[in-house]
């Protein structure tokens, strides 16, 4: 199991929230990671980056 704390930051516009974070997983790798949330549609989108 990988596991991943996440600290990060997020910004909101009307209905749709992005999420910015970084993410140390104990496989030792790094990632900036961006999350967006339509909250009506509830459609998610995830993009990551390795650091």
């Amino acid at each position: 199991m990988v596991e991943a704390p996440l600290r990060g930051t997020f910004r909101r516009e009307g209905t749709i929230l992005h999420v910015f974070c970084t993410e140390a997983s104990s496989d030792g790798s790094m990632n900036f990671v961006q999350q967006i949330f339509d909250l009506i549609t509830k459609d998610v989108q995830i993009s990551f980056w390795p650091i």
